[in-house]
């Protein structure tokens, strides 16, 4: 009788395994490769997979990188940190189906952390860095915000970019100020300062070339890291875990 608990649990474990053993036309099963489908099948550690079906059941394979589903991502971090990537990743999943369609935005799942990256024109007018009025400022920030306020584990760096035009020292101090004006937000947001850091990175790693109009504007963005943190961090007693 006292054991009944635990055999639900296990016998849901081993549901979620056949789920994804007979689902082969899941992205993520796939993802696995046979060694990895292999382990799945015989060490009974589903952990990987079931995290996997989280991220795809979320819509993780349109704009999530598989990267952090296969076997040698999944099992080079502890259960907990993987647990609690993929948890945040469908909470920001749900989030961003607040966004305006287009944005733009995307969500890319690490071996270790999410990064949420926003096109800067989004929140800043060019050359300023005051954030823009308006409901989808608003919006954004909110979706920035739901992690650190609903998931005590995890915790952010935001790192604002610039293009390489315009010198150095004027990219470093613009990223700088940018990045104080996204925390001013997420403070306002409820947000507690101890959860994120932030950081002007300048035009330091750009995704695409300067030497063209859209590669700049490809660069010129703004990135939340989310990664797992091993102290307990504040939350807002009204903020929960649901999500």
């Amino acid at each position: 009788m006292h054991h009944a608990p635990m055999r639900m649990r296990m016998k849901g474990l081993g549901d979620g395994a056949k789920l994804c053993r007979r689902r082969g036309e899941l992205p993520v099963w796939r993802a696995l490769g046979a060694e990895g489908q292999r382990r799945v099948h015989h060490s009974g550690r589903v952990v990987a997979c079931v995290c996997a079906a989280l991220l795809w059941l979320a819509g993780a394979d349109s704009q999530v990188s598989l990267a952090a589903a296969t076997t040698s991502a999944m099992h080079s971090q502890p259960r907990a940190v993987r647990l609690e990537l993929a948890r945040g990743a469908v909470l920001l999943r749900r989030q961003m189906a607040r966004l305006p369609e287009g944005s733009q935005i995307v969500l890319v799942h690490e071996a270790d952390r999410l990064v949420l990256r926003v096109p800067a024109s989004l929140l800043f007018a060019p050359d300023a860095v005051t954030l823009r009025g308006g409901q989808q400022t608003a919006t954004i920030v909110s979706v920035i915000a739901q992690p650190l306020k609903r998931r005590p584990r995890l915790a952010a760096e935001v790192l604002v970019y610039t293009d390489s035009i315009g010198g150095s020292t004027f990219n470093e101090s613009a990223s700088s100020a940018r990045a104080q004006a996204v925390a001013a937000a997420l403070r306002s947001q409820g947000v507690d300062s101890s959860r994120f850091e932030v950081r002007g990175a300048g035009a330091t790693g750009p995704l695409a070339s300067n030497e063209t109009p859209a590669g700049r504007m490809r660069n010129r963005r703004v990135e939340i890291a989310f990664e797992y943190a091993k102290a307990l961090r504040p939350v807002p007693a009204a903020a929960h875990e649901g999500g």
